[in-house]
């Protein structure tokens, strides 16, 4: 993580930089190590955890000859939702007896010596390869952020949630919650589309994309006004759906989200289409050795789909199953009447 946003004035003694990454998955963080050039004199990194509580990291005074990296005696493990903030300081004036040049010069952010970087690394373990995934996209956006201190947290630009929706499922809590980001402001939904356009023209071949892509196209059908304007943006939708099954068959948010869109049409060919997606999940699930909570969606949905047909005995089994594996989800409860 880091930021290219620097430019230091000639005399400047105290100039800050600021850079933040919110982990999107637990980790366990092995050791840190800041970066900077012969400008460089603090580096101080917090962990703001899920519940407001702070964990100093790392406070060090910083020289460029003795850089190297601060090791834990022990793992430290971090939540899911922890806020890593790193704050840099340097100090171009003639008092700082490393600085390059005398007088001092403007310096701007670059690999020479004579200029400045502000970088943090860590060397984490992850539970899974897709959780180093989610956490390398993470980091990446930290350098997009503005970094001046003064600013404080920023909000997530266009890009930032597209590409976290690539590692969030948006049928659970956090992609949810990254959708209805988009969804307060039409402008914002409308840019988001348009950014997947032209980033799925880039990156044919990411599946992800293509799925991320068929969900802002349904939330957009949703939206949209007219119903020849919804109508395409549903048609929109399950094609994008496909081609990311097409690249991915286990993509099981792409799946379901084919699933329920086709579900939602009155033809039998759709319920039928619907049917045969909501069986391939199923399957999916059982093949897995743990049960993710995300998958009673499964169950709830094609229950509906089964009480649409009238068919109120299979649409109860299903959901009364559903809840034999999850016991807590208020969805399935909601339908069974206990709640």
């Amino acid at each position: 993580m880091g930021t290219s946003q620097v430019d230091i004035p000639a005399e400047s003694k105290n100039y800050q930089r600021y850079f933040w990454m919110e982990l999107p998955a637990r980790i366990r963080l092995v050791d840190l190590a800041p970066h900077m050039h012969y400008l460089g004199t603090r580096a101080e990194v917090d962990a703001i955890l899920p519940d407001g509580q702070k964990i100093s990291l790392l406070k060090a005074d910083w020289d460029f000859r003795w850089q190297g990296a601060y090791y834990y005696r022990e793992p430290l493990v971090l939540p899911k939702g922890t806020r890593i903030e790193a704050l840099v300081q340097y100090d171009n004036s003639a008092d700082n007896p490393y600085n390059p040049y005398d007088p001092p010069v403007r310096a701007t952010w670059g690999w020479g010596t004579d200029q400045e970087m502000g970088e943090l690394y860590l060397t984490v373990l992850t539970d899974s390869q897709d959780d180093l995934a989610k956490l390398q996209v993470a980091a990446q956006e930290s350098w997009f952020r503005p970094s001046d201190p003064a600013l404080g947290k920023p909000e997530l630009t266009v890009e930032e949630i597209v590409n976290r929706l690539q590692y969030e499922s948006t049928w659970e809590s956090n992609g949810e919650a990254l959708l209805s980001m988009l969804m307060e402001d039409g402008a914002q939904l409308k840019s988001a589309i348009s950014f997947l356009k032209q980033a799925t023209k880039k990156h044919p071949d990411s599946a992800r994309l293509w799925m991320v892509y068929g969900s802002l196209l349904g939330v957009g059908s949703e939206l949209a006004t007219g119903e020849e304007a919804q109508y395409k943006m549903a048609y929109d939708s399950v094609r994008m759906y496909e081609k990311a099954l097409r690249l991915d068959d286990s993509l099981w948010d792409a799946r379901l989200g084919l699933a329920v869109s086709y579900s939602q049409d009155d033809s039998d060919y759709s319920k039928q289409v619907a049917t045969q997606h909501f069986e391939v999940l199923l399957a999916q699930q059982n093949r897995e050795p743990h049960q993710k909570p995300v998958y009673a969606k499964t169950y709830q949905y094609y229950g509906d789909l089964h009480q649409q047909w009238g068919l109120a005995g299979k649409a109860q089994a299903l959901w009364v199953e559903g809840k034999r594996l999850f016991p807590g989800d208020s969805g399935l409860r909601n339908r069974l009447g206990e709640e």
